[in-house]
């Protein structure tokens, strides 16, 4: 008997996931990261709440997809995640930045525009996601916090804004 991932519940398939991501094989890891696209929402970011992101690039490639896929149907939830990651001593940036270049965030520009103060080590990923809220119509929100950063003390802050050009970046 053949069994498809539609005749699987998500129930059936969480406890399987978070076995496999705390599994050795960085491929098993990457697949179930992939799986998780085909969850619901608040299941797969239980399953993705096991897995930290990590220098594999494949695995954070996956994972940031997976988010974009699961930002659509749960910003909230995915914006907190990202929000406890930008709190790390060594954020994952780069998957920050790739989540928060979709166009679901500009519904959350000024939540996202805060959190990307936490990446100001990071100038690329800030840019990367600064250019994508421009794109998809918030350039007035972004314009206001750029001058808020040139007038305040961080001056990473201060650098990124006085740098950013979107036509360049």
């Amino acid at each position: 008997m053949c069994t498809t991932l539609a005749n699987v519940s998500d129930d059936q398939l969480h406890p399987l996931t978070t076995d496999w991501l705390t599994g050795p094989s960085p491929r098993v890891r990457e697949t179930t990261i992939r799986l998780a696209a085909a969850l619901d929402a608040e299941t797969a970011l239980d399953v993705l709440r096991t897995h930290a992101p990590d220098n594999n690039p494949d695995m954070n490639a996956a994972l940031a997809e997976t988010l974009l896929i699961h930002a659509m149907n749960a910003p909230d939830a995915v914006l907190g995640m990202l929000q406890d990651w930008a709190t790390h001593p060594d954020p994952p940036d780069w998957i920050i930045g790739e989540v928060l270049s979709g166009s679901w965030a500009a519904a959350s520009s000024d939540t996202v525009l805060s959190l990307l103060e936490q990446l100001a080590q990071s100038p690329p990923a800030v840019r990367k996601v600064l250019k994508a809220l421009i794109r998809h119509g918030e350039e007035a929100a972004v314009q206001t916090r750029l001058a808020a950063w040139q007038a305040g003390a961080d001056p990473a802050l201060q650098s990124i804004a006085d740098t950013f050009n979107p036509d360049l970046d």
